[in-house]
């Protein structure tokens, strides 16, 4: 073989290792699958309240460190809707599955879980205060749908109190409008006898009104509105306003 046949195969080698070279190093530079110094990661959840659904990056929010985790607070995620009355709400953690606590049957964070509670950046779990002796289950991870939902709180004779969410009340029409029949939050179980009793009902900001039991059934929680109004319109004087608990009383 001639000297010009070695230089013609060398050259085609040598063309051809910075081609593959070229390739690797292209295929290198497109993985974005680990982030790089600078780069911001998104941590989206999808916020629930009246029926709208606001996307929030986690990531937005103040963070501090605990247990040498990134954390929220979740409260941060109430400072971005327009909740005003928040004692009046309940908090639902929802993760991508689907799973929450309330599917268990156990009633929704209060507000005061709010106030410590936070979410790890790195799992996105939602974690409490364990002074506050919630179930693990409420430290759902992978959370993914945070929902702020109206309730009511209903007090029995013995202070047991009862969770009710508008949301999973029967909803009927009440003058062009919707309402809940307020007679819907007695638990039969526990009140077998419900015209014993008195029923006060209390506002967020502590006003309350007394109502017979006669006229207890005839008030309905009218959403529009969020206030008791009644069906008997010659009722007056017992109409309350941000509804927060309703207690059974001994006349």
């Amino acid at each position: 073989m001639s000297d010009v046949f070695f230089r013609r195969l060398l050259s085609f080698f040598t063309c051809l290792f910075m081609v593959l070279a070229l390739v690797i190093g292209c295929s290198d530079d497109d993985d974005d699958s680990s982030t790089g110094p600078g780069d911001e990661v998104e941590y989206p959840v999808l916020v629930v309240f009246k029926g709208d659904s606001t996307t929030v990056d986690l990531g937005d929010l103040p963070t501090e460190t605990i247990e040498g985790e990134e954390v929220v607070d979740v409260i941060g995620l109430v400072d971005s809707t327009e909740v005003v009355d928040t004692i009046n709400y309940a908090y639902r953690f929802i993760g991508s599955d689907g799973f929450c606590a309330h599917i268990k049957g156990d009633p929704d964070n209060t507000w005061e879980h709010m106030h410590n509670g936070y979410i790890v950046l790195s799992n996105m779990r939602v974690m409490f205060d364990p002074g506050f002796g919630l179930a693990n289950r409420y430290n759902v991870t992978g959370v993914a749908t945070p929902e702020i939902l109206r309730k009511i709180d209903f007090v029995t004779p013995a202070d047991s109190l009862i969770q009710y969410s508008i949301d999973d009340l029967t909803q009927v029409p009440f003058n062009a409008q919707t309402g809940v029949k307020m007679t819907d939050l007695i638990p039969a179980e526990l009140i077998p006898d419900p015209a014993a009793y008195s029923y006060q009902l209390v506002a967020s900001d502590g006003y309350a009104k007394t109502a017979t039991y006669a006229q207890y059934n005839e008030a309905y929680y009218v959403i529009e509105e969020d206030q008791v109004q009644y069906a008997d319109t010659t009722i007056s004087g017992l109409r309350v306003r941000q509804l927060n608990q309703v207690k059974a009383i001994t006349p």
